[in-house]
């Protein structure tokens, strides 16, 4: 909290003004113009994570020339699986979220994307690491 993520109460959470937000497993996820501005005096670029809802609010609302998008393919369900049971979540949870809408909805990449997204296929993550770091390098040359 307050390095890599702002947390915010249910009380709070609409005291700040959001690019994007969406409400996933009871809980409010979103980047606010407060924390892009923040994250932007410290550097001249931010990362933000977001589901493709997100990505493509974001191409309504800002320029598409100041954004890259960078599309991690979801991996295998057994590996998904795998994933979130080595985090901790337990069995109910798991299936709830791999059937959820959002999961389904961000399961490829829309079509709107497909022109302006770079795709990384999210399976072994260390290679997933490599990858990223070796895009971002090349983005960024």
């Amino acid at each position: 909290d307050g390095s890599d993520y702002y947390f915010e109460t249910k009380e709070t959470f609409f005291d700040k003004h959001y690019l994007e937000y969406v409400t996933y497993d009871d809980n409010y996820y979103g980047s606010s113009f407060e924390g892009l501005k923040r994250a932007l005096k410290q550097d001249k670029r931010a990362v933000i994570v977001l589901d493709t809802k997100g990505v493509l609010t974001y191409l309504d609302k800002l320029p598409a020339e100041l954004l890259t998008v960078i599309f991690l393919e979801s991996p295998s369900t057994a590996v998904q699986v795998e994933r979130l049971y080595a985090r901790g979540d337990k069995k109910a949870r798991i299936e709830q979220r791999l059937a959820s809408k959002e999961a389904m909805r961000d399961a490829e990449l829309p079509t709107a994307l497909r022109a302006k997204a770079h795709v990384l296929k999210n399976e072994k993550l260390q290679q997933t690491y490599a990858k990223l770091e070796q895009l971002v390098a090349d983005i960024l040359a």
